[in-house]
């Protein structure tokens, strides 16, 4: 049991999932509260005219950003 419980360890260190998943969370609590935002008008959205515009575009930019950081984290690195 102890060895299944090192290999398991050792794929999730590997394949970055702990780091992935928090990430993950991260993105997905932040998108959780944006329409509360919108809505209550707070934050850059008690100055925006269009406040449609600016949600989509700080939803896009947050689902930009767990991308990249999914790219980033899973693209094998290049040793010098």
């Amino acid at each position: 049991a102890a060895s299944l419980v090192a290999i398991g360890m050792g794929i999730i260190k590997f394949m970055k999932l702990e780091e992935l998943w928090i990430n993950y969370r991260t993105i997905c609590e932040t998108l959780k509260k944006e329409p509360y935002l919108m809505q209550a008008e707070l934050s850059d959205y008690a100055l925006s005219d269009d406040k449609n515009k600016l949600f989509i575009n700080r939803v896009e930019s947050l689902i930009s950003r767990e991308h990249t950081f999914w790219l980033f984290t899973i693209t094998p690195k290049k040793e010098k």
